[in-house]
């Protein structure tokens, strides 16, 4: 019998690509055994990101990567310190200021 994971959380995650990205975060994943219904709640400590680090996100992300979109390309250098919640084709944001 093959166990699954539903429910996963972390605590301290940190990702760092070159200069270009910089994430540090908490995040608490659900229902992760039917992604249609997977739930996320994530609490950016700092994300850091420029043009190449959102090339670098875009492409560890998407299944059959073709290049960023335009929109992501034109919004340049963006840090970002907030809560990040909902399904993963409908997130919320809550910027701290």
């Amino acid at each position: 019998m093959t166990e699954q994971v539903n429910q996963f959380a972390v605590s301290d995650l940190k990702i760092k690509a070159n200069d270009d990205l910089q994430i540090l975060a908490g995040a608490t994943f659900q229902d992760l055994t039917h992604p249609s219904d997977a739930y996320f709640l994530g609490d950016i400590k700092k994300l850091v990101i420029n043009r190449a680090g959102m090339d670098f996100l875009v492409r560890n992300l998407v299944k059959n990567f073709s290049g960023t979109p335009d929109v992501l390309k034109r919004l340049g250098n963006m840090s970002f310190r907030g809560e990040v919640s909902g399904y993963f084709n409908d997130l919320v944001t809550l910027r701290y200021f």
